[in-house]
């Protein structure tokens, strides 16, 4: 029953895709999620939040150069820079997810749109206008009657740095970038039989950059995964060892009894069953006791005689 449980419940898939997109306004509940790389890859990706804003740049050029997602006449006007970095980063998740499969959450910090200046084009209005100088095309032209004929002649706008835009109050909240941070929440479909230390790749409209999700198994030193085995320590005592006997393990597919033979020694192991590429097995932790009784102490020291 043990192992047909198991097997019905590991299909290790090699990835969980959604199709939905998403925008900024929506939630990242529909990112797509594949999976990037295996602990066993030679690909090595870092793992840690890498996104940062823009420097900002010193005087008029910095004062009018932070601003991000307005709309306006192209012309020579200089396009605003929005390179991005990736997010990553590390998630615990629980053995019983990786061996069958789960959903988790993974909150991730993001730069979404400041709400008090770049949210709609309203917010916008409010601390930007168009620049009185070029009228927004951020480019001055000039047209002089040579002997040949006109000639037409073009320039970056002084005022608004090429721009086509002038700032008219100072945002507190974003100091001008026009983007805050932001936590959100994704949910993670994580595949059967994923193994610890997999990197999957999460994409969305949300952000432009790409969400690297290094997944690792909880701490628990009674359960984990090593060499596609999934082991559980028991503690048995030592006069069980000895003579062997019967004890109840709980199993993610609830409690089975095991039988644990005579002599049995500390570190042997016992396969619980197995399913597709992968085993469960027992591994026994002998335990002394730490205040014997003078009864016990009695009958060891008689045991200790026996063998000499």
């Amino acid at each position: 029953m043990y192992d047909q449980k198991l097997k019905r419940a590991a299909s290790f898939p090699s990835s969980v895709d959604t199709s939905d997109e998403i925008t900024d306004e929506e939630s990242d509940d529909d990112a797509d999620v594949t999976l990037f790389r295996e602990p066993d890859s030679d690909d090595e990706v870092e793992v840690s939040i890498q996104e940062a804003p823009n420097k900002k740049r010193g005087g008029l050029s910095g004062f009018l150069g932070n601003l991000f997602g307005f709309h306006r006449n192209a012309g020579n006007a200089e396009k605003v820079d929005k390179k991005n970095g990736d997010l990553s980063t590390t998630l615990a998740v629980a053995l019983k997810d990786l061996i069958f499969g789960g959903t988790v959450n993974v909150s991730v910090d993001k730069f979404v749109n400041c709400r008090d200046c770049n949210a709609n084009k309203q917010s916008k209005n409010e601390y930007l206008s168009t620049c009185g100088k070029c009228r927004g095309r951020g480019v001055i032209s000039k047209s002089q009657r040579t002997p040949f004929g006109y000639i037409s002649t073009s320039r970056s706008c002084v005022t608004c740095s090429g721009r086509g835009i002038s700032r008219i109050k100072d945002c507190e909240r974003c100091s001008n970038t026009g983007r805050v941070h932001d936590t959100s929440t994704i949910p993670l479909d994580i595949p059967a039989g994923t193994k610890p230390g997999s990197t999957f790749k999460v994409t969305s409209r949300g952000h432009s950059g790409l969400r690297f999700v290094k997944v690792v198994s909880d701490h628990d030193s009674r359960e984990y995964i090593e060499d596609d085995h999934v082991y559980t320590c028991v503690d048995v005592d030592y006069v069980t060892a000895m003579l062997g006997g019967k004890m109840d393990v709980e199993t993610f597919c609830g409690s089975k009894q095991i039988n644990i033979p005579p002599r049995t020694q500390h570190g042997d192991e016992l396969t619980l069953g197995k399913y597709d590429g992968m085993k469960h097995v027992v591994k026994f932790h002998i335990v002394l006791p730490k205040n014997p009784s003078d009864e016990e102490l009695s009958l060891l020291r008689k045991i200790n005689d026996l063998r000499k």
